[in-house]
């Protein structure tokens, strides 16, 4: 049986007399049917080639987008089971046309036909945007050779380059999936994706006829796709002035500002590291805290508060101090009262060794026992679900003195060592910087809520967010490349990468930097937790959850209270309006950047561990936040199995099973060998498959298990862990 051939009509969809500036959807096309594709009016409309003369290529400035539907199964193989996965249709559109069809055979021979057609080399380019491009590259990747793969991790490319064709995967551009893009960030060309119309546990193949829904189906993905590059296009000036990243936007428009000072341009020329103080900070950078507090998990609890830090990270980079010079390294301090002056005045990042810790506070232990090497061959130690809780013997790790004068209030020990010490001067981040963050800030809390500009809003959010994510950057990355036929990961050497590091004139941002983001942000959070004691529950890097909330408002105040004068303090120092660290939303509400806000009460609340917790809200609403479980998914098997409430949050412990399908979530398996077989379809249909490499997908299930030591230590057993 072929496939279903639609009718001039039955046209599925067109914009374009709505939309006269440009066409979102063209002309739709069947491979085996069109061979005049590439001269539809639609898609040459438009078209130009955009000089880069920076480094000799151009590029066409016009939409192109690809995407694949796929089906996975099982085949029999010998004695057991063997994961499969065919395409059976792919899509690629240019310009707002779109041509479809079943075989990668055709989809090859039309990749040749835009080459030739369009004159493409590897210094004249069109950009193809693929939607995950992760997925379609594991598909195509033995279909053509490579002249180039980007990734930043094994399997994940950025983009991949072949002839003049240059797959960029759209989905690391905007970081928000293909519904959310239509549904939320289209405005100029709206199109939205389409939902429900392909059962995906049906199986198909080439040959399986796909009725018009199911067509529409997969040629909305492309639409989208066109649709977004082209509001990308034309909002930053071209194609080729389009970032890689949604962080190569903040990096553009921060290194912008910051570098067309001559002053910061020479602060960055004092500001470097070498390849063993690198290590060190490597070593010291932690990110957010997310625990429980052991008194609580597995209880259920009621009126519980909920508070949040605005803009936690943001505030940490326009509030708090920093490494702002070059370190001096001491291999050994032994004289507390010397390393004590180091830790008030200086930013110092170090070796501690401890012996014999034991906590002081029993609702909390804050060392990560992954972060903590054991010396002279003791093994033995107690885990609080994976934080360390006494150690009889010699711990080692590192940490900055933000960090050491917690470990001090939350745990006793005999003694301390402090060696291979790096102290840094201490200073605000400079104003350029600071004033770009700012920006971020002021955009996201002023448009938030404002009809007509959520687009702007979530920009702002997003970016404001990554203004921290770009400071930690490895500047000794994992290089991944896709060599004869195969992913190969290597690093390069770590002195000339940091010598690359240091004299880079692109370079805007400090890497101890980022490692003091944490530091203080982590500081802020277990300064509340500390005060609140007992009635602490949850926490989770800018948030904390809080039993008899009512009784710490002046703890809160007082701590809003010194975020306001170190505001005040921060302006000063700049010499930025104090209204633009705490600018008015739609409401007229001020939102000083950094201050813990009251996010509501929660009527009941119950926690099984870090990103685990479930409550329901002043409506009797329920919510879930589990790792590897879909909000709605599971939610609506817990509704479903359990019925009430009541039921649904005993169930919510360890044990708790959802399965496969009712998860919202699916299990990849990369198949890197060629597949195959006959494969019958869901209508009975057979037909040969042949795909060199895929990626199964099949719904994965779900299982909660709490570690048996971490049952153990609730129930007040502490059982000894024995460390190999």
């Amino acid at each position: 049986m072929g496939v279903e051939k639609m009718k001039d009509s039955d046209k599925i969809v067109d914009y374009s007399k709505t939309l006269p500036e440009y066409h979102t959807t063209g002309n739709i096309y069947d491979f085996s049917q069109a061979q005049d594709f590439l001269t539809d009016p639609y898609v040459i409309e438009g078209f130009f080639l955009e000089d880069q003369k920076s480094n000799k290529l151009s590029y066409i400035n016009a939409p192109a987008a690809f995407d694949i539907e796929t089906s996975s199964f099982y085949v029999k193989a010998g004695a057991k089971s063997e994961k499969t996965a065919i395409m059976y249709i792919w899509q690629f559109g240019i310009n707002g046309s779109v041509i479809y069809g079943r075989t990668w055979d055709q989809f090859i021979h039309l990749i040749q036909k835009v080459v030739n057609y369009y004159h493409l080399t590897t210094n004249r380019r069109l950009v193809v945007y693929v939607h995950n491009l992760a997925y379609e590259f594991q598909f195509i990747q033995h279909l053509f050779r490579w002249d180039k793969v980007f990734a930043l991790k094994n399997r994940t490319p950025v983009y991949a380059i072949t002839g003049g064709i240059e797959f960029r995967c759209s989905y690391k551009l905007s970081n928000y999936s293909l519904d959310y893009l239509g549904s939320n960030i289209l405005t100029k060309y709206t199109i939205k994706k389409k939902t429900g119309d392909l059962d995906y546990s049906k199986i198909r193949h080439s040959l399986t006829p796909l009725t018009l829904s199911e067509l529409n189906y997969c040629i909305h993905d492309v639409y989208v796709v066109m649709a977004y590059i082209r509001e990308r296009i034309e909002a930053d000036g071209g194609i080729s002035k389009i970032p890689l990243t949604n962080t190569g936007y903040v990096r553009n428009h921060c290194r912008e500002l910051t570098l067309s000072s001559s002053r910061y341009r020479a602060i960055m020329r004092g500001l470097t590291i070498n390849s063993s103080e690198y290590a060190s900070l490597k070593r010291a950078f932690m990110g957010g805290f997310t625990h429980a507090n052991i008194m609580h998990v597995n209880s259920r609890l009621f009126n519980v508060g909920s508070y949040d830090i605005a803009s936690d990270y943001p505030a940490r980079i326009v509030l708090d101090y920093f490494p702002m010079g070059k370190s001096i390294h001491y291999n050994k301090i032994v004289d507390y009262s010397e390393m004590k002056k180091l830790l008030e005045h200086y930013c110092v990042v170090f070796d501690l060794a401890l012996h014999n810790i034991t906590p002081k506070v029993d609702f909390e232990n804050i060392i990560s026992v992954s972060r903590v090497k054991f010396l002279e061959g003791q093994k033995n130690y107690i885990s609080n679900n994976g934080r360390l809780v006494s150690c009889d013997g010699w711990i080692r790790t590192t940490v900055t003195e933000i960090d050491f004068e917690w470990v001090c209030k939350f745990y006793d020990f005999d003694a301390a060592e402090f060696t291979n010490i790096y102290a840094y001067p201490r200073g605000y981040l400079p104003t350029e910087f600071v004033d770009a963050v700012l920006d971020f800030y002021e955009a996201k809390t002023t448009l938030k809520g404002v009809e007509g500009k959520e687009v702007e809003y979530m920009v702002g959010k997003n970016r404001l967010n990554s203004t921290y994510g770009m400071m930690v950057t490895d500047i000794v990355r994992e290089e991944n490349s896709f060599e004869d036929g195969g992913w190969v990961k290597g690093y390069p050497e770590l002195d000339n990468a940091v010598g690359h590091y240091n004299k880079s004139y692109n370079r805007f941002l400090f890497y101890p930097w980022g490692v003091y983001v944490t530091a203080h942000a982590r500081s802020q959070l277990f300064q509340i937790m500390y005060k609140i004691g007992g009635d602490y529950v949850y926490s989770d890097t800018d948030s904390l959850k809080v039993l008899n909330h009512k009784d710490y408002d002046a703890v809160f105040d007082e701590y809003n209270n010194n975020i306001l004068c170190k505001t005040i303090a921060a302006a000063k120092f700049h010499n930025i309006p104090l209204d633009r660290f705490m600018p008015t939303d739609i409401k007229g509400k001020k939102h000083p950047i950094g201050f813990f806000e009251y996010e509501g009460e929660y009527k009941s609340f119950k926690t099984c561990g870090a990103k685990r917790y479930i409550y329901t809200d002043q409506s009797d609403e329920l919510h879930i936040t589990v790792a590897g479980l879909g909000k709605a998914a599971g939610l609506n098997y817990l509704k479903e199995k359990y019925k009430t409430t009541d039921a649904i949050f005993a169930a919510f412990t360890d044990g708790l099973s959802i399965p496969a399908g009712k998860t919202g979530k699916l299990t990849h398996t990369y198949i890197d060998e060629p597949r195959m077989g006959i494969v019958v379809d869901y209508l009975g249909n057979k037909n040969f498959y042949y795909e060199k490499s895929a990626t199964h997908l099949e719904p994965a299930s779900f299982h909660m298990s709490m570690l048996d030591s971490y049952l153990n230590y609730i129930y007040g057993l502490e059982e000894l862990i024995y460390f190999e």
